[in-house]
């Protein structure tokens, strides 16, 4: 573990960013005034709450706009992009659930991935070169509006001690086991009407 008391290996990020079907839709309450913003806050203390190397990950919506504020962020804590992953989502059957190439929806989300640059590359093997950015691809399908795939095994080999990390999920809607969540919904999605027993 390379945290330090009050510091994470792995910051997730999943922002109440404005959109228009949230809105109309009311699942959630969205940031929309900048006085109310709590990324501005966030953009302000989070930096000294990522360890040295540690992982952050920033869930975005398709919006030019949205990227660029996510990206700010990153380089106001000192964290390098290394990757983007894009969650497609798709019926049970593999289709993906609206047109890929649609105006109004899209069928993916974009995680962007970076790291902490207060360690040399070396140390985990990464790469700072914009250019080498890493694309990968998650396919699943959706089962709640906003609820994302659980990512632990996905992120834990990117850590440098997979077996003792510390974690932070922020606008967290779930609880994942060993990690801290933070938010107002951070219990939304565990009650029992949420989940099916795989045995029924």
């Amino acid at each position: 573990m390379s945290a330090a008391p009050g510091q994470f290996d792995f910051v997730l990020l999943d922002p109440p960013w404005d959109n228009k079907s949230v809105r109309r839709g009311g699942t959630y309450k969205t940031q929309r005034k900048s006085e109310e913003d709590p990324l501005l806050v966030l953009e302000k203390m989070l930096g000294s709450h990522i360890a040295p190397g540690a992982i952050v990950a920033c869930w975005i919506t398709n919006k030019k706009s949205v990227r660029t504020t996510a990206l700010r962020l990153f380089e106001s804590w000192g964290v390098t992009l290394i990757e983007e992953w894009a969650w497609l989502k798709t019926t049970i059957h593999g289709e993906p659930i609206v047109d890929v190439e649609g105006i109004m929806r899209r069928p993916y989300e974009v995680l962007l991935i970076g790291r902490s640059m207060h360690l040399a590359f070396d140390d985990f093997g990464d790469s700072g070169s914009v250019d080498l950015v890493k694309k990968r691809l998650v396919v699943g399908v959706p089962d709640l509006h906003s609820r994302k795939p659980c990512l632990k095994t996905l992120i834990e080999p990117m850590l440098k001690d997979k077996s003792n990390y510390r974690a932070l999920e922020i606008f967290a809607r779930h609880l994942i086991a060993g990690w801290w969540s933070w938010g107002d919904e951070v219990l939304k999605y565990n009650g029992e009407g949420y989940w099916v027993n795989a045995e029924s």
